[in-house]
């Protein structure tokens, strides 16, 4: 296919899309709900996907910097996120078993992971530290690309990337089947996010075929979500 003939979704615009709307979503609330931690990481993923599609047109130093950020700032929300996991993992089983927790009352470990503790009005000093450090990182991260020139994107290069994300996925698909270790099902659905959230950006090459596959792929990574829960 030539490059004449592909058109894309530009990509700038909605990588700087992604940081607005994360940076806006920290400043809704002094101390971040479940619901802002888990849009936050989602941006994040978008955004190191953004930049794994541009790898091969853009500058390493610019990959290198700004990847890295996204993935700083997933890392630290990651943490938070775990404990919401946990307690919403806990009450579906207990939905579906019911006899098993009646034979687990009482037990502390149980019954702390499953209680929400109300939100407290202002963050703890650490905490306040670390909302602080995410929202310079994506500030800064959202500064730099605004002077990145991502215009001139080849269009042939970012479908060899698309080609790249779907091998991948493939090959870790095949993987997983293959061990069934919950490791490789994990790495299956990261490489599965990535191929998601790149082809939003073909969307205009053939829209019906597209939106097809995107809504298989965001099935198929909800389920592999469950899963790993």
């Amino acid at each position: 296919m030539e490059p004449d003939y592909i058109k894309l979704k530009d990509v700038k615009p909605a990588l700087s899309g992604y940081l607005k709307e994360s940076h806006g979503l920290l400043d809704l609330s002094p101390v971040p709900d479940d619901r802002i931690i888990h849009d936050v990481r989602v941006l994040m993923k978008k955004s190191r996907a953004v930049m794994k599609l541009v790898a091969g047109t853009a500058g390493s130093d610019f990959f290198n910097r700004e990847y890295g950020t996204f993935r700083e700032v997933g890392r630290i929300l990651c943490s938070w996120r775990e404990s919401s996991v946990h307690r919403k993992t806990l009450k579906e089983l207990k939905k579906m078993h019911p006899s098993v927790f009646k034979q687990l009352a009482g037990n502390q470990k149980v019954e702390s992971l499953m209680k929400k503790t109300d939100q407290p009005a202002e963050p703890a000093t650490e905490m306040k530290e670390t909302l602080e450090k995410i929202r310079e990182l994506i500030y800064k991260s959202s500064y730099r690309i605004r002077f990145q020139t991502m215009t001139d994107l080849n269009p042939e290069l970012l479908l060899k990337e698309l080609q790249k994300s779907y091998m991948l996925t493939a090959e870790k698909y095949l993987t997983s089947r293959n061990s069934l270790k919950p490791a490789d099902i994990h790495e299956l659905r990261k490489r599965a996010k990535d191929f998601l959230y790149q082809l939003w950006f073909f969307r205009p090459v053939n829209p019906p075929v597209i939106k097809s596959l995107e809504k298989k792929l965001d099935i198929l990574t909800q389920n592999l979500g469950k899963y790993n829960d």
